[in-house]
C-alpha cells in the first residue's frame, strides 16, 4: 500500500529514531540569509505532538513567539530590569523582595507551560507564613510581569490574572496612642539635647503630615511668625508640597496642602533651628546645605532607617516600648484636641490642631473651600489645653476630627487624602462613623422640585415619539 504524501505547507509529523520521540516541525518560510525557519515540538505520543501542534498554530496565528527556555525567572527578572522605568529603586528592590519566593515555585517552568493553578499554590505555600498584604503585593507584581511578557508577545494569555488573592496570615494591626500615652511621647521629644527628633514627632504628632513629606520639609516652606497684624490674622504655617518620593511630588495632588501650626510645634522648631545652627558652626565645611528641617549633623538628608532608630529611642524611653513606627504618628490622637464636640477656632491660646491654609500665590485660595478654616469658622480642628480632653480615648487623627464633628471632606483636605472615600476607608477600618449623626441631615440634598423627576420622564417619552413619527 502506497503511503500518502503530505501536501505542500503542510506539518511534518514523524517519529525521531535517534531521541525515541515523536517530532512535528512547522515552516515559517525563508530568513532574509535564505536559511528555513522551522518551530518544532516534541513528545512521547503522536496525539501529545499533535495537540503541541494545534497550539503551536495558534501561538503563530496570534504572532505569540515563546521561545521554549524562557521561563518565569526570567519574564520576573525584565520586568524588573525594563518594566519599572521612572519607580524608585526602593519600589524595585521592594517587587524583587515580594517575587522571590514565588520565583522559587514557579521559577523554573516554561512561561508558555505555566498555569493558573501554579500561580495559585504558589501564592497559597507564600500565604502560609507571609501576611495578606504581601501575598496581595506578589500577586499584583507577578501579573504585571506576565502582562509585560504579553506585550512582547511572549505568551499567550496572562494566567496570574485569572487567580484572586489567597488569604494570608492577619499583618501587624495599625496602632493609635492614647491621650496618656501620646503626653508622655512629647514630654519626653521634649528633650531635644537628647533626642534630636523631638521636632519632628511634635510636628507629625500634631499635624497629621506623613514622615515622607517631613523628611523633605525645607525651611523656606516654614513661617513660624505668621502675620498677626493681618486681617484675618494668619497663623504660623508650613507648605506641604514636596516628599521623599522619587520626583520629589507628593503622593497625591490633594496632599499638597498648607497647614498652621500649633503653638507646641512653632516652640519645637524654634528650638531645633537653633540646634541646627550649632551643628553648622561644628561641622564648618563639612556642612552640605540643603536647606531641609530634619537633617543629620552635617546637613544631608536623614534615612528612613535613622528615622525609625531613633524614633524608638524616643518610645521606649517613654515607656511605650519599641513596636512603634513614624508612620503611626499619622494615625495617633492629637493630645491637644477633644474628643467630643469642640469647635475651632483662631490661632491662639495655649495650644491648637493643625488647620488647612491655602498655599501662598495660588489661585486656589480665592475660593472659598480653599481658605483657611480660621477665617471660616469651620469646625476643622479644635483647640484645648492637654488636662481637658478625657484620658484613655483611643482615637486616629482622622477619628477625631470626625468625632468632634468635622465633615467627611473638610477630614479629607486637612489629611490630604486624594479622595473622601479614603477618609472613609480609614475610618470604617476601626469601625468608626466618618460622618457624625448630627451632620448627616445637613449633608443631605432634599429634592428642591418634587415633580422634576416627573417632567424629565415626560420630557423623554415626547423625545421618544417625536423620533418615531419621524421614522414613519
Amino acid at each position: 500500500m502506497a503511503v500518502k504524501r503530505r501536501g505542500r505547507g503542510e506539518d511534518s509529523v514523524y517519529f525521531d529514531q535517534a531521541n525515541g520521540c515523536w517530532v512535528a516541525s512547522v515552516s515559517l518560510g525563508f530568513s532574509p540569509d535564505g536559511k528555513r525557519r522551522r518551530r518544532t515540538v516534541r513528545g512521547r505520543t503522536k496525539t501529545e505532538v499533535r495537540d503541541k501542534l494545534r497550539d503551536l498554530r495558534e501561538d503563530i496565528a496570534s504572532n505569540v513567539q515563546t521561545p521554549a527556555t524562557y521561563s518565569v525567572r526570567q519574564a520576573i527578572d525584565d520586568w524588573l530590569s525594563d518594566g519599572l522605568d521612572g519607580r524608585s529603586a526602593a519600589t524595585v528592590t521592594k517587587y524583587r523582595h515580594v517575587l522571590k519566593p514565588v520565583a522559587e515555585l514557579t521559577g523554573h517552568a516554561a512561561l508558555r507551560d505555566l498555569t493558573a493553578h501554579d500561580v495559585r499554590h504558589a501564592l497559597t505555600v507564600l500565604g502560609k507564613d507571609r501576611s495578606s498584604a504581601t501575598v496581595a503585593i506578589a500577586h499584583n507584581a507577578l501579573t504585571r510581569a506576565i502582562r509585560h511578557a504579553e506585550a512582547r508577545d511572549l505568551v499567550r494569555r496572562n494566567v496570574a490574572a485569572l487567580v484572586g488573592s489567597p488569604k494570608g496570615q492577619a499583618g501587624r494591626p495599625s496602632q493609635a496612642l492614647t491621650l496618656d500615652q501620646a503626653q508622655k511621647l512629647l514630654k519626653t521629644a521634649g528633650d531635644l539635647k537628647k533626642y534630636r527628633l523631638g521636632a519632628y514627632v511634635s510636628l507629625c504628632l500634631l499635624t497629621g503630615m506623613r514622615t515622607e513629606e517631613a523628611r523633605a520639609l525645607t525651611w523656606e516652606h516654614v513661617d513660624l511668625d505668621g502675620q498677626p497684624d493681618a486681617q484675618p490674622p494668619v497663623p504660623p504655617s508650613m507648605a506641604v508640597w514636596r516628599s521623599v518620593r522619587e520626583h520629589g511630588d507628593t503622593k497625591t495632588r490633594k496632599s499638597r496642602r498648607t497647614l498652621a501650626l500649633p503653638q507646641a510645634s512653632v516652640d519645637a522648631l524654634r528650638a531645633h533651628r537653633e540646634m541646627q545652627a550649632a551643628d553648622r558652626l561644628t561641622a564648618g565645611g563639612a556642612w552640605q546645605d540643603q536647606g531641609l528641617v530634619f537633617c543629620t549633623r552635617a546637613g544631608t538628608p536623614l534615612d528612613a532607617a535613622n528615622i525609625r532608630r531613633q524614633f524608638r529611642d524616643i518610645t521606649d524611653a517613654a515607656g511605650l516600648g519599641r513596636g512603634w513606627t513614624p508612620q503611626e504618628l499619622r494615625h495617633i490622637v492629637s493630645a491637644l484636641c477633644s474628643c467630643r464636640g469642640c469647635r475651632h477656632r483662631r490661632a491662639s491660646g495655649p495650644a491648637t490642631c493643625a488647620a488647612r491654609l491655602p498655599p501662598p500665590r495660588c489661585r486656589l485660595s480665592r475660593d472659598p473651600v480653599r481658605r483657611s478654616a480660621c477665617e471660616q469658622g469651620m469646625p476643622t480642628a479644635t483647640q484645648v489645653p492637654l488636662n481637658t480632653a478625657s484620658a484613655g480615648t483611643r482615637h486616629a487623627f482622622v477619628s477625631l476630627l470626625s468625632a468632634s464633628g468635622t465633615l467627611v471632606e473638610e477630614i479629607a483636605r486637612l489629611a490630604g487624602h486624594s479622595s473622601t472615600r479614603t477618609t472613609a476607608a480609614t475610618q470604617q477600618a476601626r469601625n468608626r462613623d466618618p460622618r457624625p449623626a448630627r451632620y448627616r441631615a445637613h449633608l443631605r440634598q432634599p429634592d428642591p422640585d418634587p415633580d422634576a423627576a416627573h417632567r424629565q420622564a415626560r420630557r423623554r417619552q415626547q423625545a421618544a415619539h417625536r423620533q418615531t413619527s419621524a421614522r414613519r
